[in-house]
């Protein structure tokens, strides 16, 4: 449903998962690269690799960021292999970050789902930001499959390792056919402590 679509396909630039061994080559004039792989001793091994190029135009921060992985099958008859793709361009400047993402993941025989999103967070002072993003995917083996999310929030610093956070969000999902939709909002209140 509309819950796992959220949570896997959300607009954002982190789309390829992390790695449990990998390298990330040292800063070269704002140039990195880093490869990785995940071992999980089955047919589902995954490798990974992403670069980012960092720079500055007048005030304003800039990075460009690629990455892409591969998930193998689950056994070996299956057919879900995971391509995975994210592309995102960030620009500081200012209180201001804005993130603008496209993202792809080919999933075997069933599924190539696109996802553009943008997202804004703005910095009001030392202790409130607040963040807005939106986001969109399809599926282009699926020509009924659609999925929006739209949410905006906002971060308030209590006190030095303690923010109290605010959001809300809200979805249309398509599945395969207009008789199996979903849509809805979600507002959530959370406190995080760190230490």
């Amino acid at each position: 449903g509309a819950v796992s679509a959220i949570n896997t396909y959300a607009p954002g630039d982190e789309y390829v998962a992390g790695a449990d061994v990998s390298y990330m080559s040292p800063n070269i004039s704002g140039f990195q690269f880093s490869v990785g792989m995940n071992d999980t001793g089955a047919y589902s091994d995954a490798t990974m690799y992403g670069a980012q190029y960092a720079m500055t135009a007048g005030d304003a921060a800039i990075t460009l960021k690629y990455a892409a992985s591969n998930t193998g099958k689950t056994s070996s008859t299956a057919t879900d292999e995971v391509d995975a793709t994210s592309t995102a361009l960030v620009i500081g400047m200012g209180g201001a970050t804005l993130t603008i993402a496209q993202n792809t993941a080919d999933v075997g025989t069933t599924a190539k789902y696109e996802n553009s999103g943008a997202a804004v967070a703005y910095v009001i002072s030392d202790v409130l930001t607040v963040e807005a993003y939106s986001g969109e995917v399809e599926n282009d083996k699926n020509a009924n499959y659609k999925f929006k999310d739209t949410g905006y929030g906002i971060t308030y610093t209590v006190t030095p390792g303690m923010t109290l956070s605010v959001t809300h969000n809200s979805w249309d999902y398509v599945a395969n056919s207009a008789a199996s939709t979903d849509d809805g909002t979600n507002t959530a209140v959370a406190l995080n402590v760190s230490f």
